[in-house]
């Protein structure tokens, strides 16, 4: 599921190769997926978030610049990410947050632009600046599909589609992470890991 989220923000904005975009939670299974498959298509100027040392080296390790992750644990994130980015304006900002970090994404993003919404968590205050600002709100959710008649095909067509950019080496299998044997406790450990953002692209198995 996160590489076909992944797989529909990407396709749905077309995302020229020398824009500038900026990504919250880059981090994350979704984020991954998603950055991988800019770098892939020449994105040069990818900007994220990470909270954390093995979340920032993650990122470097997608081939994602050092000076383009983030750590938004910093007590003037704004201010910080705008001294840091003073020669970057955004017309794409992708938010895989919400929250305090849709107020953020909304302070960055440019008149006009588009704000890419997968967790539709965004607060009063970041609707109001992207309203204000006249900017295309896209919402993500897969599950969109099961309205249409083709919803199979849909899903067919977009695992399809992952699995030949794999088998090309422009994406990589996600890694793995064994959480132990089947168990309440080990079904409970994977959903408070993926409830937190914790799972950065890996695959959570359970051993039968």
């Amino acid at each position: 599921m996160t590489g076909m989220t992944a797989y529909q923000c990407f396709t749905r904005i077309s995302i020229p190769e020398d824009a500038a975009l900026f990504i919250a939670g880059g981090a994350g299974g979704v984020g991954t997926v998603l950055i991988k498959l800019l770098l892939a298509a020449g994105s040069q100027r990818v900007y994220t978030t990470a909270g954390n040392e093995e979340s920032f080296s993650h990122l470097v390790g997608l081939g994602l610049p050092e000076d383009h992750i983030i750590n938004y644990r910093q007590a003037d994130l704004l201010s910080t990410l705008r001294k840091k980015m003073t020669s970057e304006t955004f017309d794409y900002v992708v938010d895989l947050v919400g929250g305090y970090l849709s107020e953020i994404c909304a302070e960055l993003i440019n008149v006009y632009g588009t704000y890419v919404d997968v967790t539709s968590l965004t607060t009063e205050k970041a609707r109001e600046l992207l309203f204000d600002k006249a900017t295309t709100v896209i919402h993500v959710a897969n599950y969109a599909h099961a309205f249409r008649k083709d919803c199979l095909h849909y899903y067919g067509k977009t695992l399809k589609e992952l699995f030949d950019r794999i088998e090309r080496h422009e994406l990589t299998p996600p890694a793995i992470h064994i959480l132990g044997n089947l168990s309440v406790e080990t079904v409970q450990k994977a959903h408070l890991l993926m409830e937190s953002n914790q799972t950065r692209g890996r695959k959570l198995i359970m051993q039968v």
